[in-house]
């Protein structure tokens, strides 16, 4: 057996992993450290410093969990992966859309998947550029559009 042959294989998933973690534009959340999802992505200043998040949600829940505002400074329209300003957003909140949920999650020693008690990509907010669009949306997935009031939403 050749000894170089053993180890391709592991060497090129290494290097594809690489390639994906340094790609620009590929990016991980500043909250929850999963992958920026194109049709989700967040950018928000929390303390004073702009960071990118996968979802709106992440950003709110970063903040919360610092105890300060967050200013959304972009959003991203859903259905089509474009920047959105966050004062044309209409997000929807309460949908059945999981974006960022893991589905490899652990299975318990009877086999079933435990109940999600707290993800903090949850609830999903996606954003829409037309309210059209977001009340298409909802009449797929459910939920109850919103605009964003100011740079501190109550949600």
């Amino acid at each position: 057996m050749h000894l170089r042959g053993i180890w391709v294989l592991p060497l090129a998933a290494i290097f594809a992993f690489a390639v994906t973690r340094l790609t620009p534009g590929s990016s991980l959340c500043e909250a929850c450290r999963r992958d920026v999802h194109h049709n989700s992505r967040t950018v928000a200043a929390i303390d004073g410093r702009s960071q990118t998040f996968c979802c709106p949600s992440c950003a709110l829940a970063k903040g919360r969990q610092r105890g300060v505002p967050v200013r959304f400074l972009e959003m991203t329209d859903f259905d089509s992966g474009l920047p959105l300003p966050p004062a044309r957003a209409f997000l929807v909140r309460g949908s059945d859309l999981a974006t960022c949920r893991n589905e490899h999650t652990p299975v318990d020693e009877t086999g079933h998947k435990p109940a999600l008690v707290y993800d903090r990509c949850s609830p999903s907010l996606p954003a829409f550029s037309t309210k059209e669009r977001a009340e298409g949306f909802v009449r797929s997935h459910g939920g109850a559009i919103f605009r964003l009031e100011s740079s501190q939403p109550a949600l």
